[in-house]
């Protein structure tokens, strides 16, 4: 059973948006979903959906970090439906609101500061 938990955690991982549930996989595992759900939470600590969210979660920080999309390309291209769910989701993992978030820990704010005081430096 273990193997199938690391293939699970592999791919909701790798596929953060992607819709799936717990029974889906234990269908396609055909293995008892009470079985599955116990014996995921006995593996990571937390159910699959707070896992699942957690990855959600992660890939959204990603992107806020490292690319110029608007936070509700990023909400949607995750799966989410509602951009106040993004957000209460995001705010309850992180501490914090996406924008917040990015505006803190964008890679694109970073090299920005950096051009502006290797700027500054230069016309001195």
């Amino acid at each position: 059973m273990d193997k199938k938990i690391e293939v699970i955690l592999l791919f909701i991982q790798k596929n953060p948006g992607e819709k799936i549930t717990l029974k889906k996989i234990s269908d396609i595992c055909d293995t008892n979903y009470c079985y599955l759900s116990s014996a995921f939470k006995k593996k990571t600590g937390i159910s699959f959906s707070k896992y699942k969210k957690s990855q959600k979660i992660e890939a959204a920080k990603i992107q806020l970090r490292e690319s110029p999309k608007e936070i509700k390309e990023v909400a949607y291209g995750l799966g989410y439906k509602s951009l106040a769910h993004f957000y209460c989701d995001f705010k309850s993992i992180v501490g914090a609101s996406p924008k917040a978030y990015r505006r803190e820990n964008s890679l694109i704010s970073q090299n920005l500061l950096v051009k502006i005081q290797n700027f500054d430096k230069e016309s001195k």
